[in-house]
Parts: C-alpha cells; structure tokens; sequence
C-alpha cells in the first residue's frame, strides 16, 4: 500500500504525520476540475484548502495572542485561576499566617507549609504519572472532590482554633493543589499552540496575580469593619469569607474536556488542514486516488496563510510551488465554495478532506519557511545538533575504553558543551526555579509577620500594600514578556529583573528602614520576582514535547514542595537570628540561581533571535512608549501610596 509506505518513509525521516489527518480515510475516484469562467478546467492549477473540524463546534483556530481564548479550556483556566486566587488571597494569605503564628509560633508557620508541600510533592507525582493514562477531565475532577473535603476541615479547624486539625487540612490543601495544579497546567499547555505560549502564559499570571486584588480588596473591608486589629476571632471570620467562596472555583474544574486540547503541537487544534494543487495526472497521486499530503506540508502552507495577513508575507511562492503536492478528488458535496488568491489562482475551501497519505512537504523558492514555523525549524536543527555531539561523546567514550584519563577530557568536554545548548534549557531553568523556590520559601511566609513584628503594621496597611504588589506585578510581567519577544530574549529579562529583585530583598535584610520606605522597597521585590513565572513556564514548555508535560509540570509542582519545604528551615532561622537572617540568606540563594540560568539563556539564544525576528514583523507598542507609560503608572501609584500611609498615620493606623 501506498499510504503504508509513505508512513514508514516519514517515521524513519522523523516526520510523524498528523493524528487528525491520519485519521481520514475517505478516496477520491476521479479527478477534481477547477472552475474558471463557470467551466470545469481539468488542467487549471488551482488551489484547494480542506477543513475539517474534529469536534464538530466550528471553533476558530486559536493560533496565537488573544485569539487564544477563543479555546474553551485556555478560556476556563483563566476563569478558575481567577476564582481559585481570590479565594487563596482572602483566606490563606496574611490572615492565616498571622493566626498560625499565634497559635504556635514561627516554627508552626513552617511545619503547616512542609505539611502542605509534601503532600503537594506526592499528589503531582501521581499526578503526573496517571496524566499520560487517564484523561485529564477525570484527574480534575478527583482533584475538586478532595479540594471540597479540604475548605469543610479548613472551616473545622477555624471553628475550633484547632493547630492539630489545621495541619490535616493543610495536607489536603496540597493533595488538591498538587492533583489540580499539575493536571490543569498540562491540559492548558496542550491548548496553546507551539511558540506562542509566552502572551497566553503571561496573560495567565497576570489573570492570577490580579485575582489576588478581589482577596484582598474583601479582606481589607472585613478586617476594617472588625475593628483593624490582628484578633483572633477577626482572622477567623475573614477566612470563613474566603473558605465560602473557594468551591465556586472548584467548579471550574468540571468544565475543561480535553476533547477541546489542540490535535496537534503546531497549533492545528481542532482544525485540520490540506492545503494543495489541484492538477491532472495520475503519476502525482497516491494509490486509489489518495490525496498526497504530509502533515509538515499542512503546517507550512496553513500558517502561511494565516501569516500572510499578520505580516504582511504572501505565499503566493507556495502555492505555485512544483514541488507542493497535487491532488485528485470527486466533485463531492462537501465542496463549499471558491475564491481567489494574490496569484490568480482561486482557492478550494471544503468543510471534509479526503485521505491522507504523507509526502514530502512542499518548499518555497525563496527558501524561507513561513513565519511562524522558523522557530520551530531552528529547535529541530538545535535537537539534531545535540544528538550529534551526544553520539559523538559516546563514540570517543567507547574508543577511549579503559583510558579514564582520555574519558575524563571528554566527559569534560561534553557536558562543557552540552551545558549551552538548547536541549539543556528546560533542566536549567528547572533547576533555576528550584533554586528561587527553596530560597524564597525561608522568606515568603515571614515577610508579613517581620512587618506585623518588627513595624507593628496594621492590617489594613499592609493588606493595602499586598493589594498594590499586585497591579505592580501585572504590569511588570506584561514588560518582561514584551522586552523578552521583542528586545532582548525571555531569559535575558528574566535574569535582568531577578537580579534587581533579588538586590532590593538583600537591602531589607542589611538595613534598618522606616515604614515608607520598607514598605515600597518590599513591594517592588514582590513585584519583580513574581513577574517572571509566565515567561519561565512558556521557555519550558515550548522545549519539551506534548506528551512529557505533564510530568514537567509536576516536577514544578516538585519546586513548589521546595518552597514550603524550606520554610521549616525559615523558621528556626527567624526564631535564631531574626526575619532578617532569612532575608539575606534568601538573597545567596537567588544569587546563585541567576549564575545557573546565563547558560540556559545562552543556549536558547538562536531560538529567542528567531522569536524576537518573527515578532518584530507585528505591529507593537515601541520600547520608548512602553517606557513612558510604566513610569507615568509607578509615579501615580507612589503619589497614592504616599497619601494613604500619611493619612493612616494621621490617625494611629
């Protein structure tokens, strides 16, 4: 057979074919004439685009950007991101720190964060190990079965202002939290199509970080209306607010099907797409009549299409190409109209392909792959180096048997090479995010209490102060995403911001500040160091391949464990030497993370170029006006801030 054949042609070449276009098995039995004039021209050269929509709900194609969202699960992450961290905002953050601190001090805010990441460490493992079994809806729901269990101990403990059962409850916050944060990333990674997951992932931090403001908004006014003092029966009631809220978010979980994930990694979601020629000539068709058609030609001449109005970029070359696959088809009902294209050529949309068979993909005169497929060009050509120094160490290590002196040099060698190189960024900016996590872990539970503490801050100063960190953080991560597409590289910003970050936290933990200056200090560090977690999530998941996801987001679930692990050693830090002791050696660690990510930054730099060239064809905000307007919003915002801490001291707040 023909199709059989051609399947085994393009596995041995490394081209896997399309699921979607795989699947179709329908024949043409004689040839499809172009219509010119009203007449059927069997000799035309014409073009013909077949869709064919999985799912049957004629969604449109979210490529890229905001279009994005017009997939159903990107939408209802986004949705249950927000309900899920206004919940968290109003009833897991300072409020509940504060109560834990009364009830047993600095060592049992610790211990409640090692129990709750733990547990969160276990849950993404098995959640990771089972994503690749089960569907995803299935694993999301088990997941809001157990978080329900969880918000009814959590509002026991409150009640009974019971440490004990606090602590089970935490442990089943993380066995939520890890089943349904690692399932849900995995499922929304799969929705995102290739290459431009940078906007949908920092649109999705921003989403999460501004949910946060409606948490705290509520927490201001119930803590205010209780009298503004840190109470223990005023901490219990703002809980119960957020604790009441928390399964209108679980809900969400029951909504996302992994029927609507994207069928291919290339962006070709719910619709697959044949773009070919239409000629006579049974010598170009595959046996029976099949359609000839490879799923690497359907990715060049889809986005063709699809970039030649963004950018501007015709592809005229394409279609007239000699070597773009013809076809033979039957004039069948499913042929829903024609229109012509910049070449003269009229274009054949049809709602139904007929079979698939691979072939080899169409190439372009000028030799130069459509936009948005030249990222994923120079990925390939970065893997098929990698592979190449790989077999060539295992070569010199297999000569050099029982030389240990020439093994050692080559090892050496390697990994010095292996260590730049684009198959090692997803390890390294792991490894970076371990190293962040564990640090800020000694840190993060305890920069409330060190202000509660040390400055005698009132809740709704600092709650307010939290509340700013937010728009602060959205704004900030909308500029490192935007430098990193445009400017620099997404690692470069990040090693750029960290590293600002990580200063002024190293400046609170060496100096004695007032207030005023404490406290915009701490929320700029907030803002900063959070800003990045979009752009590192889309680094990583544009590296790694669909089907292994899953198990990398729950290895993040796995640094996450590290943040609330560490800050069991946080607390007898801060019992020892003080909050600030933890600040400076949070500081050390953030350091060394930032040496750890310049190789990553370093061996995804021919992508990053390609990335940054592709976009610099759309239009966008220049760095000027960028610039302009963040400065305008810090000052505004340092103006209010300034006029509300004068106002709260005026009245003993």
């Amino acid at each position: 057979m023909a199709s059989t054949s051609s399947s085994a042609a393009d596995a041995s070449s490394g081209e896997l074919p399309s699921p979607a276009l795989a699947s179709v098995e329908k024949t043409a039995e004689s040839p499809q004439r172009a219509v010119t004039d009203g007449t059927m021209d069997e000799a035309a050269d014409d073009i013909v685009v077949y869709h064919f929509d999985g799912d049957n709900d004629d969604d449109a194609h979210p490529s890229s950007g905001w279009a994005a969202l017009k997939n159903k699960n990107v939408s209802r992450v986004l949705a249950f991101c927000f309900l899920d961290g206004a919940s968290h905002s109003i009833w897991r953050q300072d409020p509940f720190q504060v109560l834990i601190k009364q009830l047993g001090g600095d060592t049992a805010v610790g211990w409640m964060a090692g129990f709750s990441g733990i547990t969160q460490m276990l849950a993404a493992v098995v959640a990771g190990y089972i994503g690749n079994i089960v569907k995803h809806e299935t694993v999301l729901r088990i997941g809001s079965v157990i978080g329900l269990v969880t918000i009814a101990m959590s509002m026991v403990a409150a009640s009974k202002l019971s440490l004990t059962l606090f602590y089970v409850s935490q442990a089943l916050c993380g066995v939520y939290a890890g089943i349904s944060a690692t399932t849900m990333e995995a499922l929304f990674a799969d929705s995102v199509a290739t290459g431009r997951r940078a906007f949908v992932y920092n649109l999705k931090w921003m989403d999460q970080v501004l949910s946060s403001c409606v948490g705290l908004v509520i927490s201001i006014a119930v803590l205010f209306h209780l009298g503004n003092q840190w109470e223990e029966s005023a901490l219990v009631k703002t809980m119960f607010v957020g604790l009441l809220l928390h399964p209108v978010a679980m809900s969400m979980l029951w909504t996302m099907r992994d029927k609507y994930a994207l069928k291919e990694d290339d962006g070709g979601a719910e619709a697959a797409v044949v773009f070919t020629e239409l000629g006579g000539g049974d010598a170009d068709a595959g046996s029976g009549g099949r359609v000839r058609k490879s799923a690497s030609g359907v990715e060049l001449m889809h986005s063709c299409l699809h970039d030649a109005v963004e950018a501007g970029e015709g592809c005229t070359a394409t279609a007239t190409s000699t070597t773009a696959a013809r076809t033979e088809t039957e004039d069948t009902p499913w042929s829903s109209g024609l229109r012509g294209d910049s070449s003269g050529k009229c274009v054949h949309w049809s709602t139904a392909p007929p079979a698939v068979v691979a072939s080899p993909p169409p190439a372009s005169p000028s030799g130069r792959p459509p936009l948005s497929t030249r990222q994923k060009t120079v990925q390939a050509q970065l893997e098929e180096e990698c592979e190449a120094v790989k077999r060539d160490f295992y070569a010199n290590m297999r000569a050099a048997r029982g030389n240990y002196v020439k093994q050692l040099g080559y090892a050496l060698s390697y990994y010095t090479r292996v260590i730049v190189t684009w198959e090692a960024v997803p390890y390294l900016v792991c490894l970076v995010n371990f190293l962040v996590s564990f640090g800020s872990g000694m840190t993060m539970r305890y920069i409330s209490l060190f202000f509660v503490e040390d400055y005698k801050t009132s809740p709704v100063t600092l709650l307010s102060a939290s509340l700013l960190i937010s728009p602060l953080t959205a704004l900030t991560s909308f500029i490192v995403q935007r430098s990193g597409d445009f400017y620099v590289g997404r690692l470069p910003s990040t090693i750029i911001v960290r590293l600002i970050g990580t200063t002024l936290l190293l400046l609170m933990g060496t100096t004695t500040l007032p207030l005023n200056v404490m406290l915009p200090i701490y929320m700029f560090r907030n803002a900063l160091m959070n800003s990045t977690a979009g752009v590192t999530r889309s680094v990583i998941m544009d590296c790694v391949r669909k089907e292994n996801r899953a198990k990398w987001s729950a290895f993040e679930s796995f640094s996450s464990f590290t943040w609330s692990g560490s800050a069991v050693f946080g607390g007898y830090i801060a019992a020892a030497h003080g909050y600030k002791g933890t600040f400076v050696i949070t500081a050390v660690f953030h350091y060394c993370s930032l040496a750890v990510l310049v190789p990553g930054a370093i061996g995804a730099l021919p992508v990053e170029r390609e990335l940054m060239r592709t976009n610099s064809r759309k239009p966008h905000a220049s760095c000027l006006v960028v610039t302009v307007v963040v400065c305008v919003i810090i000052a505004i915002a340092s103006c209010l801030y300034a006029w509300f801490f004068s106002e709260m001291s005026k009245k003993g707040w």
